[in-house]
Parts: structure tokens; C-alpha cells; sequence
């Protein structure tokens, strides 16, 4: 699932980490950068579709299991290793998400509490 830099030497999709190295960072394989792409896609599909809610983490998690189809690892631990980088990612990309809203709403919220101390 990691590689290191002379073995992803030939993955363009490896820019991002080739940039910010330093020396010592892994790589994602290719099945490794698909299946996050693949959440990514199911995290974005489902946010534009819907608000988020108290549901929105089990609708995210529904629509990432219809649509994933890659295997990661052996047979044996696939399910395993899916089911822990899911909710790494989901709970993470949720965290980052709302917390984007709520400083959003911080802003909108400072600005109606500005318009109304410049009316007074």
C-alpha cells in the first residue's frame, strides 16, 4: 500500500507527497491512491447533493460502499484494512469539513453583528 520514493518515481499521482518530502515519506500505490480517490468522490457527490445532518456520516458511508471497488492488501486482511483507512479518511475529511461551515457561519455571524453596530 506504501511505497517508497524510487519505487513511486513513476507515479504522477504522487506529486503532492514527491513536493513536501523532505526525505522519509511514504508513497501511496496506485490501489491505494485510487481507493482514497474513490472516498474523495463519495465525500464530494454526497455534500453536493445534500446539507450535512445527523445522518451524513452513515449517507457518505453508504455511497462510498456502493461505489468502492478496489482491494487493498491480501484477501485475507482486504476488509479490515478498507473498513480503518475509511473511517480515518471520512472522520477526518468530516472534521475539516465542518469546521470550514462553522467558520463560514463565524463570518457571516461577525458581519450581520458589524452592519448592526454600524446602524446604531
Amino acid at each position: 500500500l506504501l511505497l517508497t520514493k524510487e519505487a513511486a518515481d513513476n507515479l504522477n499521482m504522487a506529486e503532492l507527497v514527491r513536493l513536501k518530502d523532505n526525505g522519509g515519506l511514504l508513497y501511496p500505490s496506485s490501489k491505494l491512491f485510487k481507493f482514497v480517490a474513490d472516498l474523495e468522490e463519495s465525500f464530494t457527490t454526497c455534500f453536493s447533493l445534500s446539507e450535512l445532518h445527523s445522518e451524513s456520516v452513515l449517507d457518505v458511508l453508504d455511497l462510498a460502499k456502493q461505489k468502492q471497488q478496489t482491494e487493498l492488501g491480501c484477501p485475507e486482511h482486504a476488509h479490515t484494512i478498507a473498513a480503518e483507512i475509511t473511517a480515518f479518511y471520512l472522520i477526518t475529511r468530516l472534521h475539516f469539513f465542518t469546521k470550514s461551515i462553522n467558520r463560514a457561519s463565524d463570518s457571516k455571524r461577525q458581519a450581520s453583528k458589524h452592519l448592526k453596530l454600524s446602524r446604531c
